[in-house]
Order: structure tokens, then sequence, then C-alpha cells
């Protein structure tokens, strides 16, 4: 018998919300609060920092949280999943 349970989408989107809720907490991002003003707009991306690469899998989960924090965060992936990745190469830009 297979253990392995497959896990369907919306119990994971809920596994997410529930992280974030509990990360955030009822303050929000206390760092993020502290560190910049409330109306300043920042640009980010993210980058592999693996040693001799990896596979690239998750970007559109990644591109579901940033949503999820803040509707207003645009994520550009860059690569795909099931890409192969360099150290250092550029996976999204988040605006």
């Amino acid at each position: 018998m297979d253990m392995i349970k497959k896990i369907e989408k919306n119990e994971i989107l809920e596994l997410i919300k529930g992280a974030i809720a509990e990360d955030m907490g009822s303050f929000g991002d206390i760092t993020s609060r502290y560190l910049m003003p409330e109306k300043q707009k920042s640009n980010a991306y993210i980058i592999c920092k693996e040693p001799g690469g990896a596979i690239l899998s998750g970007i559109d989960v990644a591109t579901y949280i940033f949503g999820e924090i803040d509707h207003k965060i645009k994520v550009e992936p860059l690569k795909n999943d099931g890409d192969s990745l360099e150290s250092m190469d550029r996976i999204c830009d988040i605006r």
C-alpha cells in the first residue's frame, strides 16, 4: 500500500495562509516596520545561492506567498520550475 498521501492544492494554500498569519502576528512584520518607512517602495530579487547550481522548484508558490502578504507586491519570474540554475542566477524580480 502506498503510504504517501496526495496533498490537494487547497490544503497547501491553507497551510501557507496559516504560516503567514503566524509569522505576521497582530503587529505585522516588525522588522520591516522598524527598518523602512511605511510608504517606502522597494525593489528586490531572489538569486540562487547554491554552490554548483540547482534545479528551480516552487516559483508559483513564491509568487503566491508574496501576493498573500500584500496584493500590491508584483513578482516577475525570470526562470521557470525545472530550469537549471547556476550560483548567483537571478530567479525573479520583486516590486
